[in-house]
């Protein structure tokens, strides 16, 4: 059952218009059938992240026009994972929501399942504009915790950033779905590990066992990505990417060794 407050947000007419904005027109909403009246560009990337509704509405302030656009996007991991995936490189971080990044002309903003993206036009994007235009809606959002999925990873050697989720496809393998993934770097050596929040091990049946490994670990070449390695733990599959094998296979060892024994 919905939580009551989260269930007087998703019900509301429109999306609240913040202070000292005036509202252009009324909230409009979308579904997966009709998301790509709204974002034909990028419908396919939300839908493939679990993408459930949209609600938008233009607000304006003086000579600003602000457009407001709220994903409900199902899970918590999921917005975490497409706010992550549109996050530029000239994105800079501010605190509101549980993550925030803001550029010249947009800002983006998570709260539980929900992801806030505000675009402005005939004015600069400021972490102040954007905690405005915010504010309302988040406000209307019940508390959330972090997913727990975002611990699974060791932090030890990890690039700051890189955290990330993929949920279909990722590094282009159907194979592997919904892996939580980061980028990690030592001695001058770097690699990418992942953990699967979901995985059947007989889906890799077609992949190489490694001999020391038992049958729990396994491997497979990709074109133009390097070695991906996986190995079977009592939490799920967890693996590396890296274009030195050994490296990657010693990673994944470690990782296996370190994985909870339970699945998340």
């Amino acid at each position: 059952m919905l939580a009551p407050t989260l269930l007087i947000f998703l019900t509301l007419t429109d999306l609240p218009v913040p202070a000292g904005w005036t509202a252009v027109d009324k909230t409009q909403v979308y579904d997966s059938s009709s998301l790509y009246d709204a974002i034909n560009g990028g419908a396919d990337l939300f839908i493939h992240y679990g993408f459930v509704e949209l609600r938008t509405r233009e607000v304006t302030r003086g000579q600003e026009t602000a457009e407001l656009s709220v994903y409900d996007m199902g899970e918590a991991i999921n917005a975490f994972g497409i706010l992550r995936r549109e996050r530029g490189s000239r994105a800079r971080s501010f605190h509101v929501g549980a993550e925030a990044w803001v550029t010249d002309v947009q800002c983006a903003a998570r709260k539980g399942r929900f992801y806030l993206k505000a675009r402005v036009v005939g004015g600069t994007m400021e972490p102040a504009t954007c905690a405005t235009l915010f504010g309302p809606i988040l406000a209307s959002v019940p508390a959330a915790t972090e997913p727990a999925a975002l611990a699974l990873l060791p932090s030890r050697h990890q690039r700051p950033g890189s955290l990330g989720y993929t949920r279909q496809r990722f590094l282009g393998l159907p194979v592997l779905q919904r892996c939580v993934h980061a980028d990690y770097a030592e001695d001058g050596a770097s690699w990418r590990a992942f953990a699967m929040l979901a995985a059947d091990w007989s889906r890799f049946d077609d992949w190489q066992p490694v001999a020391d490994g038992a049958g729990e670990i396994k491997k497979r070449e990709v074109p133009y990505t390097g070695w991906v390695v996986v190995a079977k733990t009592p939490a799920g599959v967890w693996g590396t990417v890296g274009s030195d094998l050994e490296i990657a296979l010693g990673r994944a060892r470690d990782i296996a060794g370190s994985a909870p024994q339970t699945e998340p």
